[in-house]
């Protein structure tokens, strides 16, 4: 019931207080994905061949925003991998500024969660692990130089994305944030 409340929330003011209340009324507290400390261990992931992303979750209609690169023929949740020295949340800033030509208001940033999953197109046993944030972007997302197509998604569409992608669509159905392909 919380949750409906939170989600009802959203849908009505489609903002960051929206996402801060169904934060708070859901319980989520997310992973602290942001740290400098976890730098080290996000490090020890990647030396041993795995793969570290930080993707942005953005959630209208009860539809998710994905993109797709060129050549590639599956979606994935805007956002990239950190450079050097970059924790996830500033990835996260400019990763969606190159895919999406938007930025996101800073008070909106929220951790979700991390989802590890087999790197599409990698070799067996390679993950890759997405840090996943919540935020409010500062304009109409449209796709970049990088970037074919974005769209946005619901359960329907669930095997035109990466399996890590899926996973987190899987996560926002079951939480009713996102709507299942009979209700679309």
């Amino acid at each position: 019931p919380r949750a409906a409340i939170a989600l009802s929330c959203f849908i009505a003011w489609g903002n960051k207080t929206a996402v801060a209340a169904f934060l708070f009324l859901s319980g989520v507290r997310g992973f602290p994905v942001n740290s400098r400390r976890n730098l080290l261990q996000r490090d020890k992931f990647m030396a041993s061949g795995n793969i570290a992303k930080s993707a942005l979750i953005s959630i209208r209609d009860g539809k998710l925003l994905v993109a797709r690169s060129f050549g590639k023929e599956k979606f994935f949740l805007p956002g990239g991998k950190p450079d050097a020295g970059e924790t996830a949340k500033e990835a996260l800033y400019r990763e969606i500024r190159e895919e999406l030509s938007v930025g996101l208001h800073a008070n909106s940033v929220r951790s979700w969660g991390t989802f590890t999953q087999q790197a599409d197109g990698k070799a067996a046993g390679v993950q890759v692990e997405m840090a996943c944030f919540t935020a409010e972007l500062d304009g109409e997302p449209a796709p970049s130089e990088e970037i074919e197509e974005i769209a946005w998604v619901d359960a329907s569409d669930r095997e035109k994305l990466s399996a890590v992608a899926q996973l987190v669509l899987d996560d926002l159905v079951q939480k009713s944030l996102v709507v299942s392909g009979a209700n679309s």
